[in-house]
Order: structure tokens, then sequence, then C-alpha cells
């Protein structure tokens, strides 16, 4: 059989087929096919796992996401058995762990990571990269992690620029300034070069200040920590204008407000002789609390007035301008 792969994608579709046809063109050689279809791929643990068979035997790991070799677990091999007729076909990635001993032949449709002192015997064929001594791999890079609350929940959003073998997002939170406590998991998307964006919403609370970080963990379990964030929640059962902070501002103040129930809003400036000279908000709304961030870079200094309208409800408040 002949090949000429004129790409990596399909080199390796090509290999696959070559190596699902095995049964076929070699009848007589013993052929073992194993699908390991996990959530998160297949995990090698440091117990290791002994290959046992003659040297004409051949053996197919066909595994649905992820393999990970752990930090000294071995792949051993008895009878005979040839690491040149092990394959390893994996769709998610591979990691090899520090001092770990892999035997076979990889074909990976992401990326082939090898820690530091990662023994391999055999070959490696990845459709996006193969890194050699990974100590000092940043798994994630969080380009944005916000927090808004609505009167009903607190939803969280984040987004990645790249990853590396990222396994999951572990939300955690803090009431007060209390201790952190895990209330949630994201799961990843193990390695990739495009841009992923994350939501988690986090109800049934109480009125009250909350603390939010992302414990983001990699398939050999390292981690690092987000930044913190934090988010002031209430539950709203009516509608409230608030007055703006700061205030007197220059050039730019907050305005808050609650919405009961899913109505359009408009929040509009005035002047002092009762001119509308900016609109702050024009939009429809879901229920519950929400900010707008007003910027008078454009305006003299002076008293200024901002009003609510949603559905029924009108409110206005004043505000001072002083630059």
């Amino acid at each position: 059989m002949t090949w000429k792969p004129r790409t990596l994608t399909q080199l390796v579709g090509q290999i696959q087929i070559i190596l699902n046809c095995t049964a076929e063109i070699s009848p007589g050689r013993p052929l073992l096919e194993v699908s390991i279809n996990g959530v998160l791929g297949y995990l090698v643990s440091a117990g290791g796992v002994t290959i046992s068979g003659t040297a004409s035997d051949v053996w197919i790991f066909q595994i649905a996401q992820g393999l990970i070799l752990a930090n000294g677990a071995t792949i051993t091999l008895q009878g005979g058995a040839q690491a040149s007729n092990i394959f390893w076909q994996v769709a998610g990635n591979v990691t090899l762990g520090t001092s770990s001993d892999f035997k076979g032949i990889i074909l990976c449709q992401t990326a082939i990571v090898m820690q530091n002192g990662a023994a391999f015997d055999g070959k490696a064929l990845a459709q996006t990269a193969v890194t050699l001594d990974a100590t000092s791999v940043v798994p994630v890079e969080l380009t944005s992690f916000t927090a808004t609350s609505n009167g009903k929940e607190v939803i969280l959003n984040w987004s990645t620029a790249t990853e590396l073998n990222n396994q999951l997002f572990e939300v955690q939170r803090s009431f007060e300034g209390n201790d952190f406590a895990t209330v949630g998991f994201v799961y990843g998307k193990g390695t990739t070069t495009e841009r992923q964006d994350y939501s988690y919403s986090d109800k049934n609370l109480i009125d009250g200040k909350y603390f939010y970080r992302l414990k983001q963990i990699d398939y050999l379990g390292s981690y690092e920590y987000s930044e913190v964030i934090e988010v002031d929640y209430r539950t709203f059962k009516s509608y409230l204008l608030e007055q703006n902070y700061p205030n007197p501002f220059n050039p730019a103040t907050t305005i808050g407000f609650g919405i009961k129930e899913k109505s359009f809003v408009k929040v509009i400036i005035l002047n002092s002789i009762g001119e509308e000279v900016a609109v702050v908000v024009n939009q429809e709304m879901e229920s519950g609390f929400h900010t707008a961030q007003f910027n008078a870079a454009n305006l003299p200094s002076g008293v200024y007035f901002y009003q609510l309208k949603a559905g029924e409800f009108t409110s206005m408040k004043k505000m001072i301008l002083l630059k």
C-alpha cells in the first residue's frame, strides 16, 4: 500500500485508514482493538500498564479524547511485544508526565507534550505540535474574566486566547471576604489556539458582596489561579434608581438601577433646564440590578439630572459634574 500525504491532516487520516484495515490485509496476525471512550479520555496511573504478547501481535488503542501518562508511570512490554506494533490513536491531546516511560506509536489529532524526564520508545505524530521538556508551560492564556448580577443570579464570563492541556476550570466563591469555596466546574477545551468563551451561573444567593476566582487545572493536576473579581448581589422585587457614584464626579460616574420585570429601559441625562444631553441606556433588559457608566468628558461642569424609565416606572435624581 502506498500513500503520499500532502497535509498533516490527510496524513493522520490515511494512517488511521491503514490501521483500520490491518485485520483484512494481514488476516493471520492477531489484532487487539481497544476502544476507550471516557469523558476525559484515558489516564495511565503511576502504577503503569503492562502489555504482554508476541513479537507479531498488534495493538490498536483508539481513545476518544485525551491520553495522560502520569508522573513516573511506565508502559511495560512482556513476551516479546514490540513498541513498533502498538498504536495509540488519540483524538485529544497526549501528555507524558515527568519521568514516565512510554512505548508505542502515537497518532494524535491535537498536541503531544512530553514533560521533563519523560522517556519515549516509538514514534510521535501530532496534528498541531510536539513539545519536549515542557517544564514551564503556561497552559491557558486568560484574556477576560467578568461577573454581573441581575437580581436572580451572578453570571461569570471568561475567555481564553489559547489553551494547552486544559482539563477544567474550578469556580471558587467567597462571600463577604470569607474563605474561598468551590461552587462548580466548567470543562476546558484541552489544547487549542482558537479563542474559547465560557460562562457559569451562580444561583440561590443571598444579598451581599461576592468574590470569585478561577482555578485552572491541567491534565497532570497542575493548577493556576485567576485574578479575583467582585460583584454586589441584591434581589429586587420593585423598581429602584440609586444615587450615582462617585458624586460629584469628573468625568465618569456609575448609575445603578433595579428592574422588577423584563421591560424596555431608558436612562437619559438632562441639563439644569431640562434639555436631554445624553442617552445612557436605551434597550430591553432583564429583571434585576444593573449598572451603567456615564462619561461627561464633553460636557461643562454643572448640575445634571439622570432619569430612569422602565415600563410604567419613572424616577429622577440629581448629580454634579465638577471639573
